[in-house]
């Protein structure tokens, strides 16, 4: 599938026969690709990581992602049709 990753990868599928793969790359934010019936190259989608993406699938056509932050806080991105902006979920004590 190609790519830089500074990661582990990470991957849900939101629908049958398409699969999602994330994964921090070189400049730290979050990349992805698609696999199965939309088969397209790695696409950002932002952020500053500092940590391996974490990916799950509540149901059809929805993804949920989860990273630590440059700040050390736990943020999260989601796709339910679109793509919506990273919001910070706090820091732990």
């Amino acid at each position: 599938m190609g790519g830089f990753l500074t990661s582990a990868p990470s991957a849900a599928s939101w629908a049958p026969g398409h699969l999602e793969v994330y994964a921090r790359g070189g400049d730290n934010a979050l990349w992805h690709r698609q696999w199965g019936i939309y088969r397209g190259g790695w696409q950002t989608q932002g952020g500053v990581l500092t940590s391996a993406p974490a990916t799950v699938s509540r149901g059809l056509n929805r993804i949920d992602l989860f990273a630590r932050g440059n700040d050390y806080g736990l943020w999260h991105t989601w796709w339910d049709g679109i793509w919506r902006p990273w919001t910070g979920l706090g820091l732990m004590p």
